[in-house]
């Protein structure tokens, strides 16, 4: 039965598309005119990432309502909110579970597939799951930041 060759590959596809491409955190470039400034992201939970501009800060993929705080001696307090939304490798488990499916079907195509091709689908969908328990299925949006500091009035 060629099905058994199909399942230690399901299994390795069940640690979900975003979990396999994306790190746990998530690069974010931050630049500051003028240069120098404290660069700080605060997320809830207590996560807190912070560098000097410019500076590439590693923000947790599974950090919520993510704020950017960047501030100069002599300059106003410039913030700026991260969208956080799926990421493409979280999308990418679609792909994989119709794959499975597929592959299933073209290895033994009968009637008698059909449940396996449904339980191959279903090992695919797993990914979802685990992506979202390893905070991998999110992206933060922008990945890249510039912004012109205000000075001060007196």
């Amino acid at each position: 039965m060629r099905l058994r060759g199909a399942l230690p590959l399901a299994f390795l596809l069940l640690a979900g598309c975003g979990t396999v491409i994306h790190r746990a955190d998530q690069p974010v470039f931050v630049d500051s005119r003028p240069p120098g400034a404290t660069a700080t992201v605060v997320c809830g939970g207590g996560i807190r990432v912070s560098g000097t501009t410019p500076a590439r800060l590693a923000i947790p993929r599974r950090g919520r309502a993510c704020q950017l705080r960047v501030e100069s001696p002599g300059y106003e307090t410039a913030r700026l909110e991260l969208d956080r939304q799926f990421s493409g490798g979280f999308w990418g488990n679609f792909g994989v579970m119709g794959a499975l499916g597929l592959g299933v079907l073209l290895a033994e195509p009968s009637d008698a597939s059909l449940p396996a091709a449904w339980g191959a689908s279903a090992i695919g969908a797993g990914g979802f799951l685990i992506d979202r328990l390893t905070g991998r299925a999110w992206s933060h949006d922008p990945e890249e930041i510039i912004i012109d500091l205000e000075r001060i009035r007196d």
